[in-house]
This record gives structure tokens, sequence and C-alpha cells, in this order.
């Protein structure tokens, strides 16, 4: 975690200010650096460069009767949304929301993986191809966009275990995306942002609200927080859920070490997915997502650090610095290595694992005869 200094005396943001309780809203967990959802009491500020969600989906049915063109009816999302905040050489600071995100289809039971990008610096910031560049592209001028073209089969239940880290590579901040898999995080995403920075960090913060997005209403209000929470499948859809169960849990890496948020609301505010007849509430230091009616004013205290996080702490796939491109126009070579477990892995991607099995094996046989040690590839 990050030392960034709180106002002396400021005030609190309020997510539930002006809420329209009748109205749907992504529904989960998001952390708003509030002890209390329904007061201003133990407020808490955490910057980081890498958070983490935990999902095990138990059942998962939803329905929209008027989907986005060439999209299912029975779609919905998972979101691991966050905001960036870049602090440029230059003395200006730039904000950046990040979302890394698993949609479903819930008809022929597939999902898809994709990421997005916007800039919330001010209400007239935009983003183009020369700002921001990795596998994927900018759209409109407005947002980036990218999804391994890979749809997979999966089978209940479904763990989906994203992350997002933000680092400096060269001088330039790196966002890569990514899920566990095959027992080490996958990243199917590394974006470049071409600008010379100072630093940059992953901020969840009461003390202040985010600018407006581009072509949002003058009205709207965005915080600087992170939120895994459920929807609809895209763009701005709202989702009617029925039959679903879900366990979910966020952290944070301070000092090395995985934590949980300490506590968290269970609606989403940055994101326009919603979803319909779905409820949170806090079990054993998880969140439990099922059918009911949502209660806006409830805090869910997160506890501990679920087995397979413990498991996956500290490890990393093949995809390192040396895949990053620091120039524009160039698309740093994320690597979609399989799906989230266990829900399926592509042929492609399972014979590429053996592959690199079987060279590192005849690499260390051959080594071993010639008296020699030798550890895995480096990273």
């Amino acid at each position: 975690m990050l030392a960034v200094g709180a106002p002396a005396a400021a005030g609190l943001v309020n997510p539930l200010s002006g809420l329209n309780f009748s109205a749907a809203l992504p529904v989960g967990i998001a952390s708003y650096g509030l002890s209390n959802m329904s007061g201003d009491s133990g407020p808490y500020q955490i910057a980081t460069n890498e958070i983490v969600g935990f999902a095990k989906i138990n059942k998962i049915s939803a329905y929209n009767g008027t989907p986005s063109q060439n999209y299912s009816e029975y779609g919905a999302s998972l979101q691991l949304n966050t905001v960036m905040k870049v602090n440029a050489l230059s003395g200006r600071n730039y904000t950046y929301w990040l979302q890394n995100v698993i949609t479903f289809n819930t008809s022929n039971h597939t999902y898809n993986l994709v990421d997005n990008v916007w800039n919330m610096s001010n209400v007239t910031a935009n983003l183009s191809n020369q700002t921001v560049f990795g596998r994927g592209n900018v759209t409109n001028s407005t947002y980036y966009a990218y999804g391994p073209n890979e749809t997979v089969n999966y089978t209940l239940p479904v763990y989906f275990i994203p992350i997002i880290k933000v680092e400096l590579f060269r001088g330039l901040p790196i966002v890569r995306m990514g899920y566990a898999a095959y027992g080490a995080y996958q990243f199917y995403d590394n974006l470049t942002f071409n600008i010379s920075a100072s630093s940059a960090y992953m901020l969840v913060t009461p003390y202040y609200n985010t600018p407006v997005i581009n072509n949002q209403s003058a009205n709207s209000v965005n915080f600087y927080d992170s939120e895994l929470v459920f929807g609809g499948g895209n763009d701005g859809e709202l989702a009617t859920f029925s039959n679903t169960n879900a366990t979910l849990w966020m952290g944070y890496l301070a000092n090395g070490t995985l934590h949980p948020f300490p506590a968290v609301g269970i609606f989403g505010s940055d994101t326009a997915e919603q979803a319909e007849d779905l409820a949170s509430y806090g079990k054993n230091g998880n969140a439990t997502v099922a059918i009911g009616e949502p209660n806006y004013n409830e805090t869910i205290r997160l506890s501990g650090v679920p087995t397979v996080l413990q498991q996956l702490q500290g490890t990393v796939s093949r995809i390192s610095n040396s895949s990053v491109r620091t120039q524009p126009n160039s698309a740093p070579n994320g690597g979609a290595g399989g799906s989230p477990p266990p829900s399926g892995l592509s042929a492609t991607v399972i014979g590429v694992v053996l592959i690199l099995m079987a060279i590192f094996l005849l690499n260390r046989i051959a080594r071993g005869n010639n008296n020699s040690m030798s550890g895995p590839p480096g990273r």
C-alpha cells in the first residue's frame, strides 16, 4: 500500500446521497473508504498497486427483454472496477477508471472476458490510441476496450478471480488485466499509458469525488471506489436475475501481503450496468449474493483471505515486462492463456502449456546430464 495523505479537514463523500432506492443498481461489494455506509464514522483510505477479486458463482440466471444489438437477452456481467491515479512529471494529475469484466450468456452457458478504460480526469477528457495502447482499441475517443477472441463454455460452479495490477515501466504507467488460472495469475491484456509519470496507483478514498466521465450528465457523481459487482451484460443494460447465488470477496496488496477491504457497501456506483432482484449480505467474512431485495444501507465486514488467494500470493504468469511496448500504436503482447478455472480450457492454450512444460523438462534433463542445475524459465 502506498502512502497517500488525507486532507486535514474535509467532508466525506456519501454514496447514499441522492440515491434512488427504487431504481436498480449493480449489486455485490464496493469499497468507498467508509466503515459505515449509513454514517460518516471511521473513514479509511487505500492506495495500492494490486487489487484482486474472488467469486464463486454457484448459480446464475439473468434476463433482459431489450438487449443491445448483437447481444443476448440472457446476458449478465461480473465486474472488478477501480480508479487509477497518475501523477505526471509535468505536474498534471490524471484519473482513469479501470474495468476487468466477465460477461455471461446464462442461456447457453458461455462467457467472455473484456477490459475497459475510461478517462475521468475532467468532464471533457477523452482517450486516443496514442494515449493508451494495449491489445484493444479506443472507440469514439471515449473508452478503450479489449476482449480475447474466445468464448468459453462453463459448468457451475464458476470461479472467477480477477486481478488488476498497476506499475511504472520505463517511466510509463502499465496496467495489467488478468485472472487466476493454472495455479498462477495470467494476464490477457497489458496497457501502456503514454504519460511520463512519477507514480501511478489505484485509490480508494472517501475524501474526494472523481471528475465526471465525458458524455455523462453534469449531475452524475462518481467515486474513488473499488467494486466487484453484478450487472447487465453490456452498454448500461439492466438484467433481472433469478436462481442466482454467489460468494464474493475483494482485497488489495499492502507490503507484499493481500488484505481484505475492511468494510464495503453492497452496490456499485460508477458502472452503468444494473442488477434487479439481487441482494448482497455478509456471511463468514465474505459476501453472499442471492435473489432478494437489496438493503443499500448495509455495510459488510470482509475478513480473512480465501485459501486459493493465499496459494496464489506472489505467483505470476509468464507475461513479463519484456512484452510491454513503450511506443504508441504498439500492442503489448498480453496473452490470454486459458480461462478461469474450473470452467474449461481451450485446446490451443492446453497445447501451449504442454509444449512449454515439455521444453522445460527436456532442458532440465539435458542440463542434468551436464552436471549442472537449472531453474524454471526467467520471468
